[in-house]
């Protein structure tokens, strides 16, 4: 049965039109709404699945460039760590005469890895892996900005600074260290604070003898004490 026959024709459907006119146009706006904001929702999904794939990539193919860039890191330290540790020999061996260190003689500082790691904070949505990149770089820009200090005559280090120096740098060996095993895929979370065992094992590899670079970092019962200026992250 067709509207107009049950209310009697055309006039009585365009008055029933008019008397529920509001309540049919709010509803239709309702309609219009809802399935507007449902495509809009889509929409924002659609993207938000599009930026995580691609944050992904980014990862995954920073983590391909990942163990070249911190074998170099791990070497550039190793390297300042040897040419610390003859300096001051030497000033153990002369302790009247103030030496300064030859620029051909300084580890090349791994640019790239500033590009690299600025790239996997970006796209990283883990925290504490960011702070732990964050506090690495921070720690390779100072120590490098140490090192050239020392070839001006001007800048006399005794041998605790030295040893300072030596510490950092073994700092820097075992952030890198640290990552190696993430960076080979053979663990999917990647590290998030300094571990000290792996600075211990740096020092004692380069050979530190002196016992103060060693009490910087151990107490004398073996337990692990944070020097007060270095930074260590949580």
């Amino acid at each position: 049965m067709q509207a107009w026959d049950w209310c009697g024709g055309i006039d009585c459907v365009v008055s029933w039109a008019h008397t529920w006119q509001t309540m049919i146009t709010g509803v239709a706006a309702v309609l219009a709404a809802y399935f507007s904001l449902k495509a809009i929702h889509r929409q924002i999904a659609s993207a938000e699945r599009q930026e995580k794939k691609r944050r992904k990539a980014k990862i995954a193919a920073a983590r391909l460039r990942l163990s070249i860039t911190l074998s170099e890191i791990s070497s550039y330290a190793d390297e300042s760590i040897n040419l610390l540790r003859c300096h001051r020999n030497k000033l153990i061996d002369n302790p009247s005469q103030t030496k300064k260190l030859e620029s051909a003689l300084l580890p090349i500082f791994p640019h790239s890895a500033i590009l690299l790691f600025s790239e996997i904070v970006e796209n990283t949505n883990k925290l504490k892996f960011s702070n732990y990149l964050i506090n690495m770089v921070r720690e390779m820009q100072v120590h490098n900005s140490r090192l050239i200090s020392m070839i001006d005559d001007s800048h006399i280090l005794g041998q605790e600074n030295i040893n300072s120096y030596i510490l950092q740098a073994a700092q820097i060996h075992s952030y890198a260290i640290g990552m190696f095993d993430y960076a080979r895929g053979e663990t999917k979370d990647p590290p998030n604070h300094l571990n000290w065992d792996l600075v211990l094992s740096a020092l004692n590899l380069a050979a530190v003898e002196n016992r103060r670079a060693h009490d910087a970092a151990i107490g004398l019962e073996g337990e692990l004490i944070v020097p007060d200026k270095l930074d260590v992250p949580e």
